[in-house]
């Protein structure tokens, strides 16, 4: 197996972090904040979503910092831990994602709510999706490692989009996709060309945000409404 150089290696160290610093701004005055004020109060589901999502993080990270150190051993024991991390985050955001749209349907908001499922479990798809296919080329560092990095942007646009700071629509996506993108440029600047797994990434993003005008169809709306009626 070929070693990664030093450069690449430092690259997805620092992208790790950055991904965890926008999921600390985009959570700071919603979450991080009111922890360490000591005055967070949310339901017990949202809380268990909360530290599971962030352990996610840094999990990203120790696992950059011993690829980035060659502790490759001590990466792989601990990447052992991933799949079945991974399907526990799942089943957590489904539980959260259904408690939210039980919560807008018991208060009478029943269009809200089911224009509100669209987005978290398309969501959860591409992000089981990339995983899965980071698991299954885990002896293959160039794809696996580009994949961990397609699975965690998914993580980051509830972030993202709690920053209000950002003005605009295009704003919201350049930092969204900006490891991905910052990715792109490194592949340039060091292989001359663009890798496919980020080039096929891409695409996906790209067609996943065909989901927030198609929510607000009336084909969605009662296809949605279709489902919930076979569990009621």
């Amino acid at each position: 197996m070929r070693q990664q150089n030093p450069a690449s290696r430092g690259f997805y160290l620092a992208m790790s972090l950055w991904m965890a610093v926008i999921t600390v701004v985009g959570f700071w005055s919603t979450y991080f904040g009111p922890l360490l004020a000591g005055t967070l109060d949310l339901k017990p589901i949202l809380d268990i979503h909360a530290v599971i999502f962030t352990g996610w993080m840094v999990l990203l990270v120790a696992q950059a910092s011993l690829a980035y150190t060659r502790r490759l051993g001590w990466h792989r024991k601990l990447g052992r831990l991933v799949a079945g991390y991974a399907a526990l985050m799942v089943v957590v955001a489904l539980v959260a994602t259904f408690a939210e749209f039980s919560a807008r349907i018991a208060a009478g908001e029943i269009r809200s709510a089911h224009r509100f499922l669209l987005i978290p479990l398309v969501d959860l798809l591409l992000f089981g999706g990339f995983l899965a296919a980071a698991i299954v080329y885990r002896n293959k560092p160039q794809i696996h490692k580009r994949l961990i990095i397609l699975a965690t942007v998914v993580l980051l646009g509830p972030a993202v989009a709690r920053m209000t700071f950002l003005t605009s629509f295009p704003q919201i996506i350049a930092i969204m996709l900006s490891p991905l993108l910052l990715g792109m440029a490194f592949d340039v600047a060091t292989r001359r060309r663009v890798h496919a797994v980020y080039v096929i990434g891409l695409i996906v993003y790209l067609a996943s945000f065909a989901r927030i005008p198609l929510r607000e169809s009336e084909a969605w709306i009662g296809f949605s409404k279709w489902v919930y009626g076979l569990f009621t």
